[in-house]
């Protein structure tokens, strides 16, 4: 089974939820935000975080690569700046395919 590391950066109201969940889970997205975008490339992530008020940390998880080829990635600026658009609704299937514990990487 082939992995994929994902980046994100997280404020601490979505910390301290991904804790409550021993560390293998992520929150269901509010209406106001109907994407989870992980980024592919942790060099982008802190970028990404600065332009995120409210990011506490920066954290890494690792997902099935196979699971992961039904999301397209999105070049959102310069070669390092991919993510993947996931669902909102699609959230609940994403978690369960992270294999391992999400990890802090970085605040």
């Amino acid at each position: 089974m082939e992995l994929q590391t994902l980046y994100r950066p997280v404020g601490s109201s979505e910390l301290a939820w991904i804790k409550k969940s021993g560390w293998t889970r992520f929150p269901t997205r509010l209406i106001k935000t109907p994407v989870f975008y992980p980024v592919i490339d942790d060099a982008y992530t802190p970028l990404q975080s600065k332009h995120q008020r409210t990011a506490a940390c920066i954290i890494r998880f690792h997902v099935v690569k196979d699971y992961l080829k039904k999301y397209l990635v999105q070049q959102v600026g310069a070669d390092m700046h991919s993510e993947l658009h996931v669902p909102s609704e699609a959230l609940d299937d994403l978690n369960n395919n992270i294999i391992g514990l999400i990890e802090i990487t970085g605040i």
